[in-house]
């Protein structure tokens, strides 16, 4: 019994996923009209348009890779292959995927504003502080 929830918990994760990989594909050809729909919608300012977009065109494929990643690993457990080299690949492929898009984002959101360690993050720390 707890075998075939697993199962089928797994086929509905594999489901979610390949719908969530459709989303992102469609969203890279209608992302554009969604956002000046949104802003119609809330009355935000048409500034923000450039940024949305750039932000998902750069998060979209580092994610849509881990996705497709995440497919082929639940493939291989409902086929049953479960501790194989090739899993432990695919999920190290999810983690760099997860990473660049995070890294990207950042970049979208911090364009040459990211901090840096350096004096300017500890101004004003003492020894006392400690």
């Amino acid at each position: 019994m707890v075998q075939q929830e697993g199962k089928a918990m797994t086929v509905l994760c594999f489901a979610f996923t390949v719908l969530v990989c459709i989303v992102l594909v469609t969203g890279m050809f209608c992302i554009r009209w969604a956002v000046e729909s949104y802003i119609a919608a809330t009355g935000r300012p048409e500034s923000i348009i450039g940024d949305l977009v750039r932000a998902y065109y750069f998060c979209a494929p580092p994610a849509l890779a881990g996705l497709l990643l995440l497919c082929q690993l639940l493939s291989n457990i409902l086929k049953g292959r479960i501790f194989e080299r090739v899993n432990a690949f695919l999920l190290r492929g999810i983690g760099c995927c997860a990473f660049s898009g995070c890294t990207a984002l950042t970049e979208v959101v911090f364009p040459g504003d990211a901090p840096v360690l350096g004096e300017d993050c500890f101004s004003g720390v003492t020894a006392e502080a400690f």
